[in-house]
């Protein structure tokens, strides 16, 4: 019984040995094929020995034969010398690493960084997006076309379309770059004005100019210098002959005069020397005037209005009439009148021309407060003293922007 065990096992084994080799295009021994008919032939010898009856064979030994040698005993066979296993010899690939061998070989490799994305994956391969999809869908994984693919989703998107897939590190992004810088508030190129008299007034000439957003300017010169002519046409209350003047990026030296219009009240605040008050009316009444011009909503008009009050320190005086303040209050009227719509910029000119030198301080203080909370400044003056008080300075003489300071 245990011969015939044992044979059996033998030819099962050559069986897969030569099937293997046959799938593999091996060509097959005459020895290997040889083996094959002896434990063939051993195993039809242990079935007769196990049943009692003579082998089936054509060419075998007789029955007396086959009785007289299963009982005569006889002298062990001696080895041969060991060879070198020929390739089908060779002990046989499980027929599943054989197959993923044979799968690897077959596939193209194909790199991939990690976080690469349906599309990405899909124009990696030539395939569309959709495609890519569905076949993850059909896999139970569902993602969008720029979500990144996690690894194993790669692996099954590798078999699916016969690619071997490795994954490798994401190239590190560029150091990005610094933000710009944001652009001026206010850019005047090469800007000229001339008035037609006989001959021609040139009060501008060439003044080219660039405010930053939070900036404190000081423009200093003498009395027919330009100054007022230039904040003027900052103010958009004038036109430039030549040139042109950009306000937050918009050349508004374009625009329609409605539009001009509406720019000016919307982002432009007004502080003069004189302080332009309606002598009837209170305090508070005065300043929601700004905001009548600019149509603002009339249900907090005067909650505003009590805000500028408080910013300019009088809302202690917001029920009084004109007549009753002082020169350097009333010109804290003015400003709150000035900033009651939030402007981006403020223009002043020589706000402190009618006032003593203390009180003409006090006004210099509150605009370095507003200048701290970020607000655009632009303070036209004669006065070098007053002029310091602002962190730039440029000077005008004959409409030329002669420098900076």
């Amino acid at each position: 019984m245990r011969v015939y065990e044992l044979a059996r096992e033998l030819d099962r084994k050559s069986k897969d040995v030569l099937a293997r080799a046959r799938e593999l295009g091996i060509e097959v021994t005459a020895a290997l094929s040889g083996l094959h008919e002896e434990y063939a032939e051993l195993l039809r010898a242990s079935y007769a020995e196990e049943a009692g009856t003579p082998a089936p064979s054509s060419d075998g030994p007789s029955e007396t034969e086959a009785t007289s040698e299963a009982e005569a005993p006889t002298e062990p066979e001696a080895e041969p010398p060991p060879q070198a296993p020929t390739e089908a010899e060779a002990e046989p690939v499980p027929e599943q690493a054989a197959g993923e061998a044979e799968v690897g070989r077959g596939m193209e490799p194909l790199e991939v960084p990690t976080g690469v994305t349906v599309a990405e994956f899909a124009d990696a391969i030539g395939e569309g997006p959709g495609t890519v999809k569905t076949e993850l869908e059909a896999k139970g994984k569902r993602v969008t076309a720029d979500s990144p693919l996690p690894v194993d989703a790669l692996e099954l998107l590798g078999e699916a379309f016969g690619y071997q897939v490795r994954v490798t590190e994401a190239p590190k992004r560029e150091a990005e770059q610094q933000p710009k810088p944001p652009a001026p508030l206010v850019e005047l190129e090469a800007v000229t004005k001339t008035y037609g008299a006989d001959p021609p007034v040139r009060a501008l000439r060439d003044a080219t100019l660039s405010i930053d957003r939070g900036d404190w300017l000081a423009v200093v010169g003498p009395s027919g210098s330009g100054k007022s002519t230039l904040l003027h046409i900052m103010g958009l209350l004038d036109r430039p002959s030549t040139g042109r003047y950009l306000l937050d990026g918009t050349d508004v030296g374009a625009l329609a005069d409605r539009q001009r219009a509406g720019v000016r009240s919307r982002d432009i605040g007004f502080v003069f020397q004189t302080f332009h008050m309606m002598s009837h009316r209170s305090v508070t009444e005065n300043v929601m005037l700004a905001d009548v011009y600019r149509r603002g909503s009339r249900r907090d008009r005067r909650d505003r209005a009590l805000r500028a009050l408080e910013q300019v320190h009088l809302a202690h005086r917001r029920d009084y009439l004109p007549s009753r303040l002082s020169g350097g209050e009333r010109q804290r009227v003015a400003i709150a009148r000035a900033i009651l719509g939030e402007p981006q910029l403020l223009l002043c000119d020589e706000p402190t021309g009618n006032l003593d030198v203390a009180t003409g301080a006090t006004i210099l203080d509150l605009f370095g407060e507003m200048y701290r909370e970020g607000l655009t400044i632009v303070m036209i003056t004669h006065d070098d003293d007053v002029a310091t008080r602002a962190r730039r300075r440029v000077r005008i003489v004959d409409g030329r922007i002669d420098g900076m300071e």
